[in-house]
């Protein structure tokens, strides 16, 4: 960069305001591909493309109209493979019951929704031809209609994918233990969700009912909230005696008294039928997590509440405010929109085991610093997001789950992090 002037430390104090650069005439034909001049990843349903870069100064284009096709092939079309990586239980994935009597479902693509099997007996002879090369339509049928065979009913294909179980999935499914399957009503967008909460031993069938959809009690959720306190520390929470509340008994009621994380409605009643808020569940969860620290290695992250981002903030009541604060800043109790939170709102069964089920990675979530220099990568990425010793990240689960620093999510090796927690 050149500069203006003879006031050298005036320049220094402006930074790059007080510079021009010094290529003036940008020849945007270099082809560098690094994450940073990225403009899309590879996927099932698009090409990795790239941003030109300056022959002369190395500048990046960031000309959306002007970009090419990066990656192994380099050729237009030739789309990256599928990532079956979701485990989605919606009916139209449901492949069969094994023979221990749970039901297997066929993974589905994390990019464009569909299952192995709909892909494989899906494909389009364009599809083909673009990432298999020039075939003919006799060859392409041939091998369609061969594939459809293999996963018939009773076809060798089909038979090794029902070999998948709860405790070792196969390649293209994976299955949910009888005893864990969620029969009740879901709603289509919480199913995955609320099963991974049974599967994670949150859910008291007897007391939730068979239809998730409605509003959560107080008993009920007093339930999940002792479920979850009680797997994360390793260990049952001694109830409070019989006769702590005039209007139940239930276990459950006493535990959640005895762990701090409600007192009742009074000194004397539980209210086991009331229904609950969000910013209720929300404090009923951070009380629940704060147990959790208290009783086991368990600590959590820095945070800067975000409450303030929200044009219903001034709703929240001042017992909530704290709760409400790590709940959203954890990304555990998200707004209703972009800018509502609506704290008053009631909560489903379906939403309180949801919250539940991901505050299970309390402990997880939060900011990370680089304890090496460090190469991650992120799905569909045959370029590595490197990480300097030092950078900080923001980890979203126990499994690593992050947003590199060009926006596409992907996941590191959390023994690479110091996690940086509140103390």
């Amino acid at each position: 960069m050149l500069y203006s002037g003879d006031d050298v430390y005036a320049a220094a104090k402006k930074g790059k305001e007080a510079a021009r650069d010094w290529c003036t005439n940008h020849s945007f034909t270099y082809k560098y591909m690094s994450p940073d001049r990225r403009y899309t990843f590879a996927s099932c349903t698009s090409d990795e493309r790239f941003f030109y870069s300056c022959s002369k100064c190395g500048l990046c284009e960031g000309n959306p109209n002007h970009t090419f096709v990066g990656g192994w092939d380099q050729h237009e079309g030739m789309f990256g493979a599928h990532d079956f990586d979701k485990l989605d239980v919606s009916d139209e994935h449901f492949l069969g019951v094994n023979a221990n009597g749970d039901r297997v479902y066929v993974k589905t693509c994390t990019v464009c929704g569909r299952d192995m099997r709909q892909v494989d007996v899906g494909e389009t002879y364009e599809h083909a031809v673009a990432t298999k090369g020039q075939i003919s339509r006799e060859d392409y049928q041939y091998a369609l209609n061969q594939t459809k065979a293999n996963w018939a009913a009773g076809g060798s294909f089909y038979k090794w994918a029902l070999e998948a179980t709860p405790e070792d999935d196969t390649t293209r499914s994976f299955a949910v233990s009888k005893d864990t399957y969620v029969w009740a009503k879901v709603s289509d967008w919480a199913k995955n969700d609320v099963q991974d909460a049974s599967d994670a031993g949150l859910i008291d069938v007897n007391l939730l009912g068979l239809d998730y959809t409605k509003p959560v009690n107080r008993l009920q959720f007093a339930s999940v909230a002792v479920k979850m306190a009680e797997k994360m520390t390793g260990k049952a929470i001694t109830p409070a005696p019989v006769g702590t509340f005039t209007d139940t008994d239930n276990e459950y009621a006493r535990k959640a008294y005895a762990a701090g994380i409600t007192t009742g409605v009074t000194a004397t009643t539980f209210d086991p039928l009331g229904s609950l808020s969000r910013q209720q569940m929300a404090t009923f969860l951070y009380r629940a997590l704060q147990y959790v620290k208290a009783n086991s290695d368990t600590e959590y992250t820095i945070y800067t509440p975000k409450l303030s981002s929200y044009t219903d903030a001034g709703q929240i009541a001042g017992w909530a405010n704290e709760a409400m604060g790590f709940m959203n800043a954890l990304g555990l109790v998200n707004g209703t929109t972009a800018t509502t939170l609506a704290p008053n709102a009631n909560s489903t069964v379906e939403q309180a085991l949801i919250v539940a089920y991901r505050s299970l990675d309390a402990g997880y979530i939060g900011w990370y610093q680089c304890a090496k220099s460090v190469k991650a990568f992120g799905h569909y990425s045959d370029l590595a997001t490197h990480y300097a010793y030092g950078d900080r990240i923001w980890i979203t689960s126990s499994s690593g789950h992050c947003t590199d620093p060009y926006g596409k999510a992907g996941g590191v090796d959390l023994r690479d992090f110091y996690a940086i927690k509140d103390r």
